[in-house]
């Protein structure tokens, strides 16, 4: 019987030391991956900013080929949107949209997932090197709020996130380079 009470009051001080550690965990999550692109900016661009252009290279369109994606408003820039619904959980449901167009040198989505009450961003810039290399930064902000539970899901997401960016920037990089 005492040995149950200390698993008990272990339990007990390990969840307050989790809940107590969650508090301070960051709130914002910010990760940022660059790559050089031997091509122009304005065609290395033109690929990130119509939606319909990802399934080239994007890293997410192999975790469920068969996920429905749809598309609404214009084909590219400000307004084009895309939404995605899947049953497998690593893809779930979602939409982007893209909010901020500044050709050849700046893009920024808005990303909402399904379950989730946070608003996400994806923020591209392209510095042109020269005529035939550019340099794409591709970034995303998170912002999860006080949610306990979403700082340490996001904690332990943040790894895969990054590897499936440093993945369709490579991919990226591939189709852009083929398509010279």
């Amino acid at each position: 019987m005492k040995q149950l009470k200390y698993v008990f009051i272990g339990l007990v001080s390990l969840i307050i030391v989790l809940v107590l550690i969650g508090f301070l965990l960051p709130s914002k999550q910010q990760l940022k991956e660059t790559i050089v692109i031997d091509a122009p900016a304005g065609m290395v661009f033109d690929e990130v900013n119509d939606f319909r252009q990802w399934k080239n290279w994007s890293p997410w369109q192999d975790k469920d080929p068969h996920a429905i994606i749809s598309y609404d408003g214009p084909d590219y820039g400000v307004g084009a949107k895309m939404a995605w619904h899947s049953d497998r959980l690593r893809v779930g449901k979602g939409s982007q949209e893209i909010i901020v167009s500044h050709p050849n040198k700046h893009l920024k989505t808005v990303l909402r997932m399904v379950g989730w009450d946070t608003v996400n961003y994806g923020v591209w810039d392209f510095e042109e090197l020269d005529s035939n290399k550019t340099k794409v930064i591709w970034e995303f902000q998170g912002q999860v709020g006080s949610n306990i539970l979403h700082k340490y899901m996001m904690m332990i997401f943040k790894p895969a996130l990054r590897k499936d960016y440093r993945t369709g920037l490579q991919r990226l990089k591939a189709h852009v380079e083929q398509q010279r």
